[in-house]
């Protein structure tokens, strides 16, 4: 299994990565890569059917580079910060689109084309699965992924959803919990695995909720544009949360539209994604350790640190001041 990439940017001009038939084998690996004008950082693990890396790129402009696998490419991505723009060569092939804060699974049994990153900056999780995980997670004959399992069992591109979705809260838990896991070998592999196991149920999931929407949605091409604005406010505001009419008024859409609009867009509620979202925060302040349990209440908006305890333990079920010692 091979993977041959091109790009003006690199010093030779080509670089080739060589894969072992199915991923097999567990292990895992730390590289760096230094390029004219890009630094790439990855973080990989290989487990068995599985490879997943968490790349962290850096460069001094926008960069394309040809891509061609020689092997059928199934791929969950989690595009966590900037974005990834795939174009098929020929043309008549099936093109990747997928927005920062977004994600895709999909299918390609044959990859020719060109990888266009406009975003000097990238954070991503890219898991590459063999058929066989696949199979493994979700029975022989795929019928749970419908038309996306029977694309692949015949050999034909495919993805998932129509476009890329974005990135829920839950989901970003469980990438943190990949990313930061504790154990050592052999239970890490076991534990990111599972991980893997559940963000690929997390997609499926997320895809069929999306496909019982009614048809009758209040949501049109001009409101989708207006909720992400709302949702990036959001996530730039977790210390001094904007009221309902105030992220309406901020993001131009009448408050009906934002409750029921961001329900159905993002499958949770305006305030319920906003407290997701800074116990997410917490979380991981807890985790790096350098803040005390009332700091970290401020950090994340809550003026009264009794207030910030209820609530973390409603969420996680154990208080803060344990999560802290763990």
């Amino acid at each position: 299994m091979r993977s041959i990439y091109k790009s003006t940017d690199f010093e030779d001009g080509i670089i080739v990565q060589e894969y072992p038939e199915g991923f097999t084998g567990r292990n895992e690996f730390f590289e760096t890569k230094q390029f004219k004008h890009i630094e790439e950082k990855t973080h990989n693990f290989n487990l068995n059917g599985v490879l997943v890396v968490n790349r962290s790129v850096n460069s001094n402009h926008s960069y394309t580079i040809g891509v061609e696998h020689d092997f059928p490419f199934l791929k969950m991505q989690f595009e966590l910060n900037g974005h990834s723009d795939f174009r098929c060569k020929p043309a008549d092939g099936m093109d990747i689109l997928i927005k920062g804060d977004c994600h895709q699974l999909f299918f390609l049994p044959a990859v020719k084309g060109q990888l266009h990153y406009p975003s000097p900056e990238r954070y991503t999780l890219e898991i590459l699965l063999s058929i066989h995980f696949l199979k493994k997670i979700f029975g022989e004959q795929l019928l749970e992924l419908k038309d996306f399992g029977n694309s692949i069992l015949h050999g034909q591109p495919c993805r998932l959803a129509p476009a890329a979705l974005p990135i829920l809260p839950q989901m970003k838990a469980v990438i943190n919990e990949l990313l930061n896991c504790r154990y050592s070998v052999p239970l890490k592999y076991i534990y990111i695995e599972n991980k893997v196991a559940e963000l690929l149920v997390m997609q499926v999931a997320q895809h069929l909720s999306y496909n019982t929407v009614s048809t009758a949605s209040i949501i049109s091409k001009r409101d989708v544009q207006k909720l992400y604005y709302a949702k990036e406010l959001i996530e730039k505001n977790i210390q001094e949360p904007c009221t309902l009419i105030e992220l309406s008024a901020l993001a131009g859409i009448n408050d009906f539209k934002l409750k029921k609009g961001f329900k159905e867009l993002f499958g949770n509620t305006v305030f319920g994604y906003m407290s997701d979202l800074r116990m997410l925060k917490a979380k991981q302040l807890l985790e790096e350790g350098n803040c005390t349990i009332a700091e970290v209440a401020y950090d994340i908006g809550y003026k009264n640190p009794q207030h910030f305890t209820a609530a973390f333990k409603r969420k996680f079920g154990h208080l803060p001041k344990n999560y802290k010692r763990r």
